[in-house]
């Protein structure tokens, strides 16, 4: 099969297929996809919707269909369960596994390409995969992380202190990773913030290990993401503003596609959009950190110590 550069995808892809159903291997997920209509071999994104899972995949579906006319298999994976980070990972892990043996078998006319496997998720979903990177840098398959939002921990009155990363002390993990996040994150709407600033956006890009680069959407609320209807509801617990959703979607969408395309392509203009604010469809503030590596950056996962 033909395989498709993610940065041309933008003129070949027109819309997206879609299926949802429920993963197998005892892995207790239900997933949401959303894939190119174009033939071809893409990256394959697995994410983890927010609260840990606990939102549904289709209250994604702007973003996922945004992501897809960008050239990317986009598996939202959701549970209605009591967040549990580490068993929700060891479960994630099961799923991926699954995934990989039956998804290119659903009838897809795109190719899930999974030595191109991104871990990704929104708020505390990126605890969950945070987690698996931890313990086994995604199954060893892992070659990027886009973090939206992301929020440690599954308190956010930080009573129960269950993080993944520990504040002054590097991951073990080491891998190239987007974190796209809003500037509405850390506002508190009603008791505390959907994203507290100790354990979420700064939390996350401070002690990374990898490459990372992050965007601030700075005039968008945590449920940025979201479609607009879900979104709104929302809006009782997490700051937000009237900004339209579907321009924020087409900014991940074409953040995650930069991204990627200097990952897995070896683009070397990518990385301008990814620090670039001028050229990005809503306002926005950039910092990169390399912590150690240099361009070119390659995709890969690797871990320092057995945790």
């Amino acid at each position: 099969m033909k395989v498709v550069g993610v940065a041309a995808l933008c003129a070949l892809v027109s819309a997206a297929e879609y299926k949802k159903g429920k993963t197998g291997n005892d892995s207790h997920w239900s997933y949401d996809i959303w894939a190119p209509e174009t033939e071809g071999s893409y990256p394959v994104m697995v994410y983890v919707t927010g609260g840990g899972g606990v939102a549904p995949g289709n209250s994604y579906s702007g973003l996922g269909k945004a992501m897809a006319d960008k050239g990317v298999v986009v598996t939202m994976l959701s549970r209605l369960a009591p967040p549990q980070p580490k068993t929700d990972a060891a479960l994630e892990s099961k799923a991926l596994d699954w995934l990989e043996e039956n998804v290119n078998q659903m009838g897809f006319k795109a190719s899930a390409n999974f030595d191109e496997l991104v871990l990704s998720g929104h708020s505390a979903g990126n605890h969950v995969f945070c987690e698996l990177l931890k313990d086994s840098c995604g199954n060893s398959k892992a070659k990027a992380a886009v973090m939206m939002d992301p929020v440690d921990g599954f308190d956010p009155f930080g009573i129960i202190k269950n993080y993944c990363i520990t504040d002054g002390e590097s991951t073990n993990f080491d891998i190239p990773a987007l974190l796209l996040r809003t500037g509405l994150d850390p506002v508190v709407k009603t008791m505390v913030a959907c994203a507290p600033a100790k354990i979420s956006n700064d939390h996350f890009y401070e002690n990374w290990s990898g490459p990372i680069w992050m965007a601030n959407a700075t005039k968008y609320g945590h449920l940025g993401v979201n479609d607009a209807g879900v979104a709104k509801l929302g809006g009782v617990l997490c700051a937000d503003s009237d900004e339209p959703k579907d321009l924020y979607h087409d900014h991940v969408a074409d953040l995650t596609d930069a991204f990627l395309s200097m990952i897995f392509k070896g683009d070397s203009t990518a990385e301008q959009r990814l620090t670039d604010a001028s050229t990005m469809k809503v306002d926005a503030e950039t910092v990169k950190a390399y912590n150690g590596h240099s361009a070119p950056f390659k995709p890969g996962c690797t871990l320092s110590t057995v945790v």
